[in-house]
């Protein structure tokens, strides 16, 4: 068991606060007064709706499929639009540490943290006018990147995928010189 010391918990409050300016910026920030866009609001509105039992293509008509909807759910239930917030702030946080584990095949702690940094102010102007689905979509794309890279650039292209049901073990050639 690895113990944590003081440049561990100065890079991962480092982290902590790069999702948290990140979300900020969001508009079920409940500090910001913008109006929500028109895809953030039908998420809401649909979310409102399964939090007081109703069904979404049933009692509300919308394109896109349930994830959005189920994801703000607890949120919702747990204190209203600012739990929505509070859900997006959370998925937010896995997907800056795992865009830093990432970086961490390339670099060093503190130039993993610098381009971890980097790339969330680079992205912050893609989704200060997003409807929401991009915070939620992006920890399921950096975990999946993730575990592309720690397959890929290990020495021996070996990963082990264990569960509670399972266990798998994927083990290929080497690489073609």
């Amino acid at each position: 068991m690895t113990r944590f010391n003081k440049a561990d918990t100065l890079i991962f409050s480092a982290l902590f606060l790069v999702a948290f300016v990140f979300v900020f910026s969001s508009t079920y920030n409940p500090l910001n007064f913008r109006r929500m866009h028109v895809d953030s609001s039908v998420y809401m509105t649909i979310t409102q709706g399964i939090s007081r039992g109703q069904l979404p293509y049933r009692d509300f008509v919308d394109n896109k499929g349930p994830l959005m909807y189920l994801l703000g759910v607890p949120g919702y239930m747990l204190c209203g639009f600012t739990g929505v917030w509070l859900t997006e702030l959370f998925f937010m946080c896995i997907a800056v540490l795992f865009t830093y584990k990432t970086a961490l095949f390339f670099t060093p702690k503190y130039k993993a943290l610098t381009v971890t940094a980097c790339t969330f102010v680079a992205a912050l102007a893609f989704f200060t006018v997003s409807a929401g689905t991009e915070e939620y979509a992006l920890p399921f794309l950096m975990v999946a990147l993730y575990i592309f890279a720690k397959y890929y650039f290990s020495p021996q292209r070996e990963l082990t995928c264990t569960g509670a049901f399972s266990s798998a073990r994927i083990i290929t050639s080497p690489r073609f010189t």
